[in-house]
């Protein structure tokens, strides 16, 4: 998952500026440890990158497909 994110988004929740961080992201009993997201700085709102989730959930189909 080595995509070039932007740095600052605007919220979707309330319009402020929503900065990259990256931490855990728990999803189907997975822990991803470093996974970028975004937090608004006004309304802590995060937001994910569509794509990644997508990516996530291909890469996740394919361990089951395997197991």
């Amino acid at each position: 998952m080595k995509r070039k994110l932007r740095e600052h988004i605007t919220c979707s929740m309330c319009g402020g500026d929503a900065v990259l961080k990256h931490g855990d992201y728990q999803r189907n009993g997975i822990l991803h440890h470093d996974f970028p997201y975004y937090e608004c700085t006004q309304c802590g709102e995060k937001h994910y990158d569509l794509d990644l989730l997508i990516e996530l959930n291909e890469r996740e189909k394919n361990v089951e497909a395997t197991a």
